[in-house]
C-alpha cells in the first residue's frame, strides 16, 4: 500500500529540500544527501545537520519497521562533529557575567561554575546531597547523565 507523507497544505506531499516535494516512497540515499548539502549551505553547523537528520531517519524508520509503509529506511549519513570542549569562561568572563545576573541567578551561577555541574543536576540538588562543611555535591545515578554517581568539590569562588 502507498503512503505518502502528509502535509496540512499539500496532501501527500511535503518540502524536502527548498521546493522539491516527494512521495515517501521516492525518499531515497540522494535526497537525504540533498537534506545534507542543503543546511550546509544554509551555514548550519555539522551538530544542527546531524540532529534534522537523525529525526529524519527516526521517522523513515518508524515508516519501515512499525509501520510497514517502506520495505526498508534509505541510510542517511552522519557528518562528523568535534567531540572537544569548544572553550572555557575565563576568570573575567565570568566575574563579567555574574555581576550581570540577578541575584538568585548569580548564586546559581557560581556554584555551577565551582563545581562544573549542569544547569539541570544544580535545579534538582536536594539539601541531602550537600554537604556544605566539606564543600561536596553529589549525584546519585538516575540523575547523571552518564547514570553513574557523581561526587562534586567546590573551587575557591571565580
Amino acid at each position: 500500500m502507498r503512503r505518502p507523507i502528509v502535509s496540512p497544505t499539500r496532501p501527500g506531499k511535503t518540502p524536502i529540500v527548498g521546493d522539491e516535494s516527494k512521495d515517501l516512497e521516492h525518499i531515497n540515499r540522494a535526497v537525504l544527501e540533498r537534506i545534507v548539502a542543503a543546511k550546509l549551505t544554509q551555514g548550519c553547523s555539522n551538530a544542527t545537520v546531524n540532529r534534522t537528520m537523525a529525526l529524519v531517519r527516526a521517522i523513515l524508520r518508524k515508516c519501515a519497521n512499525e509501520w510497514e509503509w517502506l520495505d526498508r529506511s534509505p541510510s542517511a549519513r552522519m557528518l562528523k562533529e568535534s567531540r572537544r570542549r569548544i572553550r572555557f569562561l575565563t576568570r573575567e568572563e565570568a566575574q563579567t557575567l555574574l555581576a550581570e545576573l540577578p541575584e538568585h541567578l548569580a548564586a546559581m551561577a557560581t556554584f555551577s561554575l565551582a563545581t562544573g555541574l549542569r544547569r539541570a543536576n544544580v535545579t534538582g540538588l536536594q539539601w541531602t546531597q550537600v554537604d556544605v562543611v566539606r564543600r561536596l555535591a553529589w549525584i546519585h545515578p538516575d540523575q547523571a547523565k552518564a547514570r553513574r554517581r557523581s561526587q562534586y568539590r567546590s573551587t575557591r569562588r571565580p
